[in-house]
């Protein structure tokens, strides 16, 4: 059986810098999911772990996605988006084999913040379709948040 732990190395926290929001905006801010799974998030591996979404300035420019115990930090460009109708908290990931790539952080308001695609992300889709000989798509994985 598979212990999952959030301490030192493993329960990191990833700032994310986003595009110019209006001050009023708080989409994000306070959400907290449990992440089943281990994920990448730009060029990093973080464990399965409860997570919380934190903005680090008012306008929401900054905000942080951070486990239990957590110490080290990196940052991803990011931009802000509507989604029509989902009106749902959630992060969602892009999930290749058992691989899963976060991919963006839904507030209950309908407007979330997407993560640009990283490099390793990349990367492994065109191995994928290079060696099945089609376009590979992402399965879309959403955990809801709170």
């Amino acid at each position: 059986m598979r212990r999952q732990v959030c301490v030192g190395a493993l329960a990191l926290s990833f700032l994310l810098s986003l595009a110019a929001l209006p001050a009023a905006a708080k989409s994000v801010n306070g959400l907290r999911a449990q992440v089943p799974f281990d994920f990448h998030v730009g060029g990093r591996l973080v464990r399965a772990c409860a997570y919380t979404v934190s903005s680090m300035t008012d306008d929401e420019q900054l905000i942080r996605i951070g486990g239990a115990d957590d110490g080290a930090s990196t940052t991803t460009n990011s931009g802000r988006e509507n989604n029509q109708g989902e009106g749902r908290a959630r992060l969602v990931f892009h999930r290749y084999g058992d691989q899963f790539y976060l991919a963006a952080v839904w507030g209950a308001d309908g407007t979330g913040r997407t993560l640009s695609e990283s490099k390793r992300e990349r990367s492994l889709r065109k191995e994928l379709s290079a060696a099945r000989g089609v376009a590979v798509e992402a399965e879309v994985v959403t955990i809801d948040a709170r």
